[in-house]
């Protein structure tokens, strides 16, 4: 839970430092651009803070899992629960969007932000509010997948 946390913050201070500044700009290059340095400053900071070794985890599911036609197929505990897992957040996510007020404006702001702004939707408020929920999300998506596999490799990319 800590590092839901921490890694919402960290993301609402990267919007800020890193994107905010370049809301307006006239060329989504530089925000491109941005973006790849960013995802390196990150990766790299955070090699620094963990290193670069392998570490392992235990597993949290014990559940053994499924074995199906006589044997033959067996589905592993933990890739059942990751699976619903993602299931799970997926429909919070479409029932967000879709069914939400500030669903509809993100979506709205992605599809034509000229549009969206003379129809009074506030164009910065969809950049700067899924700042505060991907980084939680990213890093369930993280903490499921290493349910999966009880070692990880920081150097490679989830």
């Amino acid at each position: 839970m800590l590092a839901i946390i921490l890694c919402t913050l960290l993301g609402i201070g990267t919007e800020k430092v890193a994107y905010k500044p370049l809301r307006h700009a006239k060329s989504n290059l530089a925000v491109l651009i941005t973006a790849i340095g960013v995802s390196y400053l990150l990766e790299n900071l955070a090699l620094l803070i963990f290193g670069a070794d392998t570490k392992s985890f235990t597993n949290v599911v014990t559940w053994p899992g499924l074995t199906l036609f006589g044997g033959q197929l067996r589905i592993q505990g933990v890739t059942i629960v990751t699976i619903l897992v993602s299931l799970a957040i997926l429909i919070v996510l479409q029932l967000f969007i879709n069914h939400t007020k500030n669903g509809q404006a993100m979506l709205a702001v992605a599809q034509d932000q000229g549009a969206a702004t003379l129809m009074g939707i506030d164009c910065c408020a969809p950049h700067t509010r899924p700042s505060r929920r991907t980084p939680a999300l990213c890093r369930v998506s993280r903490l499921s997948s290493r349910l999966s596999s009880a070692e990880s490799d920081p150097s490679r990319a989830p």
